[in-house]
Parts: structure tokens; C-alpha cells; sequence
């Protein structure tokens, strides 16, 4: 697999990705790179992630206007996407529609080899996306055959015509930013790390198949489209702010609506409360940093804002049943 990502006339290649030689390990059958390009009309940090039939890709694209580039894949791929921030709208052969993402929101794509190109509003000034590509033959082998939608989305697939999964996006669930940030946050090494890749990809998407399979054609709030917006936006914030002290008062006027509906509409769309998934997103940044990394826990106590270490220790071992000291000693959750 291998796309391509131009400035909008042709002349040069922003972002090239997929299976590139010089960062391939035959022994292991896994290639990693990290890397800052740049255009002139846009930069991108990128990092991706290439072995056998699966590519995983996550990048951020920063722009100063309104910005359209072209974009093309030499073969046929399914994508599983994951808009953070941003507005993004794609225009590829194949498909009689725009392809548009909103921020918070995630969809499944086939796509067979294509050109087109992916418009950018600055109003964002960025975007920050991951894409997980995987071949159509291994996709479908995990795909249900028990709904509707599924069976229409097969049938794309085998007569090799792009589609994508719904037209209607969905909203990126705190179990799906768990699994992601473990994904992009992983320190394992060798082979470990490719087992460890493929796990979360699966993870990942048997949360994707099952929300569209449990929210049917699009799930009914009773908030408006605007307020709907809000909501992801203070969930997008608290994500980007994870280690910044927070209220509702403030995330309320910063947001431009009121506690109540604050309140309400983060536990409709998320199905927790604001603090329940701040103090969920925080348990599961320690434990990564108590499995993967050197930092004391009285460290990670203090830069996720307890004030004392015995605190934390309570919170994280009411989450996991175990205790921080216990977790980096070995025992498993």
C-alpha cells in the first residue's frame, strides 16, 4: 500500500506513506518512522507504522487558510479514520459524494486506487487524524454477516466498488480514545510491539463495528446540531488538557453554553459525566507511565493534579483494584 499527499498543483509531495524500504525490518516484517514535512501551503508531523497487511498512520496537518491538496493510493485499501480536531473534506474518484469529518467523529472507508483531494478549513488552523489502513482480504474476515449495512459495505468491497461504511459518521467513544492513545503512546519493542499493535487495531475496530451496529442509522439526541458541536469540543479540550486544572463554570462559558446543558449533553453523547471521563482519561495516562516509564508515582501523582500521592493511589486502585505500587511490580489488571 502506498498514498500520496501533493500540493494542490502536483508540483510537490507533502507526505508520502506506506511500505518505504529504508524504514522496513525485514527480520521483524514491521517498518516505523517519524518525520516533519512541509510544502509551502502546509506541515505535517506524521508518524506511521507498516507491517504485513495493516498500516497505521497518525498525523497533524497545520495550515495558516483555507487549503486543498491532492491525494492518491496506488491500491485499493480499507481505512478505518479518526478525526481529533479539525474540519476535513475529501473529494476522490470513485465516489459520487464528498466524503466529510467532523471533529470527534470516525468512519470506515473502502476505497479502491484513487486520486482526489482532501479541502482543509481554517478555521481549525490544523487537523489531527489517524488512519489505519487494512487490506480488504483481512477486513473481511472480520466483518459481521448478521446486519444490513454490513452486507451492503461487503458487497462494495467484492465487486470493488469504493463506498464508505455509513454516511453518517459517528462520534469517537472514550473507550475508542483509550485504545487510540495506547496505541500512539506504545514503548514495547520488537515483535512485542507488533503483537501489541495488531490487539489494539482489533480492539479498535470491534468498538467501531458494534456502535454502528447498536446506534443503527444515527443516533437521536435531544440536543441541537450546535450544542451537539460544543460537546465534542470540550471533549477535544479536555484531551489536549488532560493535566490542566478544570470546571464546569469555565469549560461552560469557554464553550459558549451553560452547566446544565453542559452537564446533560456530555453524559447523552458520552455516556459519562465530564469528570468521570476527565478522571478515567488521567487513570489510564498513569498507567501507562507506571508500566512504560521511569517517573516516580508521587511524580505522576502531582503532574495529574493530586495534591497527595495517597489520593491518587486511592482513585487509581478504586479504578483498576490494585495499587500503583502493586501495578509496577508486575501484577497484571
Amino acid at each position: 500500500m502506498r498514498k500520496k499527499i501533493y500540493s494542490q498543483n502536483r508540483a510537490q509531495s507533502l507526505v508520502q506513506y506506506g511500505r518505504l524500504s529504508n524504514y522496513f525490518d525485514e527480520e521483524l516484517g514491521m517498518g516505523e518512522r517519524a518525520f516533519l514535512a512541509t510544502n509551502g501551503e502546509a506541515s505535517c508531523q506524521y508518524w506511521e507504522c507498516y507491517f504485513d497487511t495493516l498500516h497505521i498512520g497518525h498525523g497533524c496537518i497545520s495550515f495558516d487558510r483555507n487549503t486543498t491538496v491532492q491525494v492518491g493510493s496506488e491500491t485499493e485499501t480499507i481505512e478505518l479514520v479518526f478525526l481529533f480536531r479539525g474540519s476535513w473534506q475529501r473529494k476522490l474518484s470513485g465516489f459520487d459524494n464528498p466524503l466529510d469529518m467532523q471533529v470527534n467523529h470516525h468512519n470506515i472507508i473502502y476505497a479502491a486506487p484513487f486520486e482526489g483531494s482532501s479541502s482543509f478549513s481554517s478555521l481549525y488552523n490544523s487537523i489531527d487524524v489517524l488512519h489505519i489502513h487494512i487490506s480488504p482480504a483481512a477486513f473481511l474476515r472480520y466483518l459481521p454477516n448478521s446486519h444490513p449495512l454490513f452486507n451492503h459495505f461487503r458487497n462494495s468491497i467484492t465487486t470493488k466498488s469504493s463506498a464508505i461504511l455509513s454516511p453518517f459518521s459517528r462520534q469517537i467513544t472514550p473507550r475508542m480514545h483509550r485504545l487510540i492513545q495506547e496505541i500512539l503512546h506504545c514503548t514495547r519493542q520488537g515483535i512485542i510491539k507488533r503483537v501489541y499493535y495488531e490487539s489494539k487495531v482489533l480492539e479498535l475496530l470491534v468498538q467501531q463495528l458494534e456502535q454502528f451496529m447498536q446506534e443503527g442509522d444515527y443516533p437521536d439526541y435531544s440536543l441541537s446540531r450546535d450544542n451537539v458541536d460544543r460537546i465534542h469540543a470540550v471533549q477535544d479540550y479536555i484531551i489536549n488538557n488532560i493535566n490542566q486544572p478544570i470546571t464546569l463554570t469555565y469549560l461552560a462559558k469557554m464553550f459558549g453554553t451553560n452547566e446544565f446543558t453542559l452537564k446533560r449533553g456530555f453524559k447523552e453523547v458520552f455516556g459519562t459525566t465530564v469528570f468521570g471521563f476527565w478522571n478515567d482519561l488521567k487513570m489510564h495516562q498513569a498507567k501507562s507511565q507506571l508500566l512504560d516509564e521511569d517517573t516516580t508515582i508521587t511524580d505522576i501523582s502531582f503532574a495529574l493534579g493530586y495534591k497527595n500521592a495517597r489520593h491518587f493511589s486511592t482513585a487509581f486502585k478504586r479504578k483498576f483494584g490494585i495499587s500503583p505500587r502493586e501495578m509496577r511490580k508486575g501484577k497484571s489488571l
